[in-house]
C-alpha cells in the first residue's frame, strides 16, 4: 500500500488526472469524444472537398448551360 501512495504522489498532474478518469469510469467517453471529433474532421473534410469541386468545376460548367439555354431561347423565338 506505501509503494502505490509513494507512486501517486511522484506522478505528474496529467498522470494523475488519467488516473482519476479512469477510476470515476469517464475515460471510456472521453475516448469516445475523441472517436466522434476525428470522424467529425474527416466528414469536414470531405464538405470541403465537394464545396471546392461545386466550386471550380459544377458551378462554372452549370453557368456556361444556363447562358447556352438563354441563347436557344432567344433563338427559338426569332425564329418561330
Amino acid at each position: 500500500m506505501q509503494g502505490r501512495i509513494t507512486k501517486v504522489l511522484n506522478m505528474k498532474p496529467p498522470e494523475i488526472l488519467s488516473m482519476l478518469e479512469e477510476a470515476a469510469g469517464t475515460r471510456m467517453y472521453e475516448t469516445k469524444k475523441e472517436a466522434a471529433l476525428k470522424t467529425l474532421e474527416k466528414k469536414q473534410s470531405k464538405v470541403d472537398e465537394i464545396n471546392k469541386l461545386l466550386d471550380q468545376e459544377i458551378l462554372p460548367a452549370l453557368e456556361k448551360l444556363r447562358k447556352e439555354r438563354t441563347q436557344y431561347m432567344q433563338w427559338a423565338n426569332c425564329n418561330a
